[in-house]
């Protein structure tokens, strides 16, 4: 079963895009995701290209592998997922390794551990986000704009109608368990899934897309999650 966005949905990731990958006129992106998930084509691909900048096609093996290619190509910027964030996060290099490697920011999906990190030596900014298919990015972690209560996923993204609700659909205040949603007139939320019109129709409570995590907001918008994601 597909999901089929419309061209808004690009449009819309391009907050998420800022506030996380913090892309400049010169910045090179690469990706170790699989092309052909939402995750790189809306969340780096697509946004990348909107603002003029470079994208690597390159492999994704090994750690060394990478990080060479990632030297050789100057790339500044790279969306990883977190099963293979490891390959910058448990190193054995040198300091004198790869010394001209350029990598300034990293994006990765929702760690459930945040002792995860890029590695020390490569003076790597990490950033966390959180979404499905459905939604592409529509929270994050990035310590530049705001700071995040410990356990937290991040906030919403600027433009993104997130809220957490209860079984009729009603908005939740600060600190309420309930159903993670995303309201149906959010800019970048999916327009259907594909020939299975009555998919859509069951994922909706009112006008609000749940996402099937469970979890709560604290009083400045840190979101929750209250199990861990599959």
């Amino acid at each position: 079963m597909g999901v089929v966005h419309s061209h808004r949905s690009l449009i819309g990731q391009l907050s998420a895009f800022e506030m996380f990958m913090e892309p400049e006129a010169e910045s090179v992106f690469w990706t170790a995701d699989d092309w052909s998930s939402a995750r790189a084509l809306l969340g780096a691909l697509y946004p990348a290209w909107w603002y003029g900048c470079s994208f690597v096609a390159g492999p994704c093996d090994d750690r060394d592998g990478a990080l060479q290619m990632m030297e050789r190509c100057a790339v500044t910027h790279a969306f990883i997922h977190s099963s293979r964030l490891k390959m910058l996060d448990e190193s054995d290099l040198q300091p004198s390794e790869h010394s001209e490697l350029k990598l300034r920011t990293v994006v990765c999906d929702y760690l459930p551990r945040p002792e995860h990190r890029a590695n020390d030596d490569l003076s790597v900014t990490l950033n966390c986000v959180y979404g499905w298919p459905e939604t592409g990015w529509i929270a994050g972690r990035c310590e530049r704009w705001f700071k995040t209560e410990i356990g937290s996923i991040g906030r919403p993204a600027p433009g993104r109608s997130i809220e957490v609700i209860d079984e009729n659909g009603n908005v939740l205040p600060p600190r309420e368990v309930g159903r993670i949603a995303i309201h149906k007139s959010d800019p970048a939320l999916f327009s259907e899934f594909h020939n299975t019109p009555q998919s859509a129709a069951r994922s909706f409570v009112g006008n609000w897309f749940l996402t099937g995590d469970v979890g709560h907001k604290n009083e400045d918008g840190d979101l929750f999650i209250h199990h861990p994601l599959t």
